[in-house]
């Protein structure tokens, strides 16, 4: 630091040159001699002290003028007036009718009182240009804010639209949905509707080699005439169902000609009670799973001797007919349409 006043220093030094006297103290800028302070009174002077003069001290003190205090009009001595005329000993305190003095002690203390810190145009420069820096920095972020909420709102809004398109395309898949169970079960309808004439025969013997001929044979004679005694059944196809297996008899799928002959079939199916062959219809794969689950969840009723029979996709249990329900997977009954 540098000193920013020299004049102060010189008057502070003339200051310091005039208070060369030990006991006499730069009290003001109005000086008067003032009378021997300390123990001068005749009642507590000590033996050997002096009251006339300055004591054996010889201690003096300039005090300031109390004139244009306490002096009456044409009046120029001072005269003073306080309360207590013993003024303490020590005038830094101010006691008594004096008032307070003070004289540079130190001379160090004013090189340390001339360096105070740093300029206050410095600080004040540096904090400005703190806070411009904070501004800017606030300006920025506070771009960015607005830049980061354009986006956000772009953002919002291509969501909105997407929400729409999705919402639009839900309702077209559930359409499409709707159709294309629609078509399900049309396809089952008329699959079933090609299978109506089919019958389906368990347990006859599969002879290594078997040819169609001798398998129709084998059916029309074995199980239609002999045991379900029906003559002239007309058959347009017939053939086994999967793959060969060893000690396995395929089942024989056959398609009749007429559609009455299934009926007498079915009529007569009787009289493969206790004998290895069975008869059962053909029906597609949709159809047929329903029909086990029904048959599986009547299994209590057929062991305690009720009356049970499928009846296409429906079982007939005591006289009412029953329907799978694919949503709750059980068995409900038939509501009245």
């Amino acid at each position: 630091m540098s000193l920013k006043n020299p004049f102060l220093f010189l008057i502070q030094a003339l200051i310091l040159a005039s208070s060369s006297r030990p006991t006499e103290h730069v009290c003001g800028a109005i000086l008067l001699e003032a009378k021997p302070v300390g123990r001068c009174d005749s009642h507590e002077a000590a033996p050997g002290d002096s009251c006339n003069g300055y004591g054996p001290l010889g201690m003096r003190c300039w005090i300031p003028s109390l004139a244009a205090q306490h002096t009456a009009p044409g009046i120029t001595s001072p005269v003073n007036t306080a309360i207590n005329s013993h003024a303490s000993s020590i005038q830094a305190s101010g006691h008594g009718g004096s008032s307070a003095s003070m004289s540079l002690k130190n001379p160090f203390l004013f090189l340390i009182q001339s360096n105070p810190g740093p300029a206050v145009e410095e600080m004040l420069k540096t904090i400005m240009d703190q806070l411009g820096e904070l501004k800017e920095n606030s300006v920025k972020v506070n771009q960015r804010f607005d830049e980061t909420f354009s986006k956000l709102t772009v953002i919002n809004n291509k969501l909105d639209e997407l929400t729409q398109t999705v919402t639009s395309y839900t309702a077209k898949v559930d359409d499409l949905q709707e159709q294309v169970n629609g078509l399900i079960r049309k396809i089952d309808d008329l699959e079933n509707r090609s299978r109506r004439n089919n019958i389906i025969i368990f347990g006859v013997k599969e002879p290594e080699g078997e040819p169609q001929q001798s398998l129709e044979e084998q059916v029309t004679k074995n199980i239609f005439e002999d045991l379900l005694k029906i003559s002239d059944v007309a058959i347009e196809r017939i053939h086994r169902i999967g793959r060969p297996a060893e000690n396995k008899c395929r089942p024989v799928i056959l398609k009749l000609v007429d559609g009455r002959d299934k009926v007498k079939i079915f009529k007569h199916c009787c009289n493969l009670k206790g004998t290895e062959y069975s008869i059962s219809e053909d029906f597609s794969p949709r159809v047929q799973a329903i029909r086990k689950k029904l048959w599986a969840s009547a299994k209590a009723e057929r062991d305690s001797g009720v009356k049970v029979a499928l009846l296409f996709d429906k079982i007939k249990i005591n006289g009412k007919l029953h329907q799978w329900d694919e949503l709750l997977n059980k068995r409900v009954p038939l509501s009245a349409p």
